[in-house]
């Protein structure tokens, strides 16, 4: 029978945070869990395995594709203004 780890554990193992897994549950894109009660769920260890499975594997980082996650988008730098003179 596979342990089965809460979210903290279960980020702890695949590399991430606590939130971002969270996150990844909320969008699909994260491992399979299950529900184990109301307000809890776990992770099969078989199933945590198998999502790392998916992963793309690089060697450099360029050989990465990216795209615009849903994250908040970045300020852009604004250019300073000269001071006032009263």
């Amino acid at each position: 029978m596979d342990e089965i780890r809460n979210t903290d554990r279960a980020a702890t193992y695949v590399g991430l945070g606590r939130s971002t897994l969270e996150k990844m549950r909320c969008t699909g894109d994260g491992p399979k869990f299950i529900k184990l009660g109301q307000r809890r769920v776990g992770y099969r260890q078989h199933d945590l395995d198998e999502w790392l499975d998916t992963r793309p594997q690089c060697r450099s980082t360029s050989e990465v594709e990216t795209t615009p996650g849903p994250g908040r988008p970045r300020k852009r730098a604004t250019a300073p203004t000269a001071p006032v003179a009263v």
